[in-house]
């Protein structure tokens, strides 16, 4: 699995994301990333969602809000439920 992939961001600037992890729904590939860098705290972490339309590439199609924030609240409680830390994101 990639741990990272580069993409353009909403000022078109190209950022370097971290994955997260992926998710499966019915036949849609969901990715679940940040950019955050640990020299950049006072911005805070920032988790996103989007939809995986070619995995060879690691192309990704931004997906509604509602969506984005179901898939990013069934991460956040996995993360809480298995008791494990996200330590340091690179």
């Amino acid at each position: 699995m990639r741990k990272t992939f580069d993409a353009i961001n909403d000022v078109g600037i190209k950022v370097r994301y971290t994955i997260l992890a992926i998710t499966e729904e019915n036949d849609d590939k969901y990715v679940i990333y940040t950019n955050f860098i640990s020299s950049d705290n006072e911005l805070g972490v920032r988790i996103m969602a989007a939809k995986i339309i070619n995995e060879e590439t690691f192309e990704i199609e931004k997906i509604a809000k509602a969506k984005e924030n179901e898939l990013i609240d069934a991460f956040k409680m996995e993360m809480i439920c298995s008791g494990k830390k996200i330590k340091r994101v690179i």
